[in-house]
């Protein structure tokens, strides 16, 4: 037997009807697709619809037939129509429609699949009114014993709600035998201004119903509007049984971006984006309610509202957003989020989404010790001499305003030039201190340039990092004249002079006895012995060539090696110079000032 799929009708709206409006005199496109069909130039397609009209009237079209054309398939499958005035006759009514399959010429197959569809617009199963909701209920049942004084109703606006409507609550009790307990409560509420375009709080004490605790209540609606002396409009009557609940309550709602901890207003500059799952059988219709409350008495709780629609069922989740005005006002404060929804007959109520508010860290630049104003003194940037941090380091210290907790995670840039004027420290020179310090061998690669020196601050519990603000240090560099220039061994005990014809057999020492300020392994040194050939040009000698200093020469603060005779005595004698570069990194570096020797035979 071959199972071939029911025909689809692409038009039909949500409620699996056709709207007779929209199709006006057109005829009903219906399309046909089974396996095989891009095959089928020699198949025919015979219909068969059978329709019920509103009074019972049978409307029909049987064996109607449709070439399958190869040319005219869509991604749907060969197009069937329906004459218009079959599917006007049916207004009100529905159809159940198939077909069967005949290949060359042959008998037709079996009976495909069928499907059904309604004709005109469809009665609303949703009530003409909002039902009520308690917010201390669930399952329409509500435990008194758990609830407090003066019960959370809340009516959804309706869409003709005005200033100056009044809204009666009517509430019937009965007993736990089905006996009414009256008189039947009515309890009246004047719509003013503030209460437009939100969920409309209605009046009723946990007192009223204590005489009736686990029987039942009944509760509906009337709106007299403005201006008109009766009530004009009923709803929908919701039975909430007084008795505690035993059914789960729905999953808590997601906070999108939260994983734990407290929450931040700096991480939502646009409020708390709220996530609701669709729960287990919602429908279209289905009204929402999400309660938002603080624990502080100044903050009004907030009632954020969404109804169900087809677009809410496809995409299978529900976003509020908890304005960042409320966010902010509740700062330090713990908070608490709740929905429910409610239909005729159905409401259930989630389990409460408890967090907390804290406000923005205050976190002053970070103060930089011993620095001070530049020349020209600007807010929040400064200077410091790197002559004096060689051995020390820079010490930052971290405001004692800023607003971080013990438990915190705290870390200090010192964003500087390269890779090895960039530094970050976590630990304090003191445990549980705010003064942190950056070594010295991040000094010299910032020396005559700008560092941003901030911190940032983790709170526990989070993985964001907050920055302060940042302060902006120019490292002064050290003073030329505070360098001692390359030294040569016949120089220093002769004046300056070097006798090439006393030049030992393993050359003329030339070193830095005492290295220079910030030496450290890997730097690179050049130094290049400047003079004049016998000919009279300029002829140069490297008497270090890109050396990279290692750490045995940066531990002992010695850097030296040696010129042979035989490449002295290719200089002219008198005078000549030796210019020294310290690199620190690529584009960082130290030229010292020249260093002058006289050569003598």
């Amino acid at each position: 037997m071959i199972d071939n799929p029911a025909p689809t009708i692409p038009s039909l709206g949500p409620d699996n009807a056709v709207d007779l409006v929209k199709l006006g005199s057109s005829k009903l496109m219906t399309y046909i697709k089974y396996p095989g069909i891009e095959t089928g130039d020699d198949h025919l397609l015979l219909l068969n619809f059978r329709g019920c009209a509103a009074d019972g009237a049978v409307v029909d079209e049987l064996n109607d037939q449709v070439a399958v054309d190869l040319s005219k398939l869509t991604p749907y499958g060969m197009p069937a129509e329906i004459e218009n005035h079959t599917i006007v006759d049916l207004d009100g009514g529905l159809a159940f429609y198939s077909y069967r399959v005949a290949i060359a010429g042959g008998a037709p197959g079996d009976e495909s699949r069928r499907m059904y569809f309604y004709v005109g617009k469809r009665p609303r199963a949703r009530p003409a009114l909002p039902v009520l909701q308690i917010q201390e209920s669930h399952d329409l049942h509500l435990d008194l014993s758990e609830a407090p004084a003066a019960l959370g109703v809340r009516l959804v606006p309706y869409e003709a709600m005005s200033v100056g409507d009044i809204v009666t609550l009517h509430c019937r009790r009965f007993d736990s035998d089905g006996d009414e307990y009256l008189p039947a409560l009515a309890y009246p509420t004047t719509v003013t201004k503030a209460d437009l375009d939100k969920p409309l709080a209605l009046f009723l004490n946990k007192s009223d119903l204590r005489r009736v605790d686990g029987g039942r209540i009944e509760l509906s609606y009337g709106i007299q509007y403005a201006g008109t002396a009766l009530e004009q409009t009923l709803s929908a009557t919701q039975t909430i049984e007084l008795n505690p609940p035993t059914s789960a309550q729905l999953p808590a709602l997601t906070i999108v971006g939260h994983t734990g901890g407290p929450i931040n207003p700096v991480q939502f500059p646009q409020g708390l984006p709220l996530r609701i799952n669709a729960w287990p059988d919602i429908g279209v219709g289905d009204e929402l309610l999400c309660y938002v409350r603080s624990d502080l008495d100044l903050v009004e709780p907030l009632v954020l509202q969404a109804r169900v629609d087809v677009s809410t069922i496809d995409k299978g989740f529900i976003e509020l957003v908890v304005p960042p005005e409320w966010v902010k006002a509740t700062d330090r404060s713990p908070i608490e989020l709740q929905y429910q929804f409610a239909w005729m007959g159905s409401a259930l109520s989630a389990t409460p989404y408890p967090a907390t508010i804290r406000g923005p860290l205050v976190l002053p630049m970070a103060i930089v010790v011993d620095a001070r104003p530049g020349d020209d003194p600007v807010e929040g940037a400064g200077e410091i001499d790197a002559d004096g941090l060689v051995s020390s380091g820079i010490n930052i210290q971290i405001d004692d305003e800023a607003s971080y907790g013990p438990n915190d995670k705290i870390e200090v840039f010192f964003e500087g030039f390269g890779t090895t004027g960039a530094h970050s420290v976590t630990a304090p020179v003191t445990p549980g201190g705010r003064l942190f310090n950056i070594p010295p061998q991040f000094i010299p690669a910032n020396m005559d340039k700008l560092v941003n020196v901030y911190y940032k601050v983790t709170p526990q519990g989070e993985t964001f990092a907050y920055p302060s603000d940042i302060y902006v240090l120019r490292v002064l560099p050290v003073p030329l004249n505070r360098y001692l220039a390359i030294q040569s061994a016949q120089a220093q005990a002769s004046g300056g002079r070097i006798s090439i014809s006393a030049v030992p057999a393993q050359g003329e020492k030339f070193s830095f006895p005492r290295g220079w300020a910030y030496i450290r392994a890997g730097q690179t040194l050049n130094a290049l012995l400047v003079g004049k050939d016998t000919a009279g040009a300029t002829l140069t000698y490297p008497i270090f060539n890109n050396h990279v200093v290692t750490q045995a020469q940066a531990s002992a603060n010695l850097v030296e090696t040696f010129v042979s005779k035989a490449e002295l005595q290719k200089f002219q004698t008198g005078s000549v110079t030796v210019g020294v570069t310290i690199t620190y990194e690529p584009g960082a570096e130290t030229k010292l000032v020249d260093a002058r020797f006289t050569l003598a035979v």
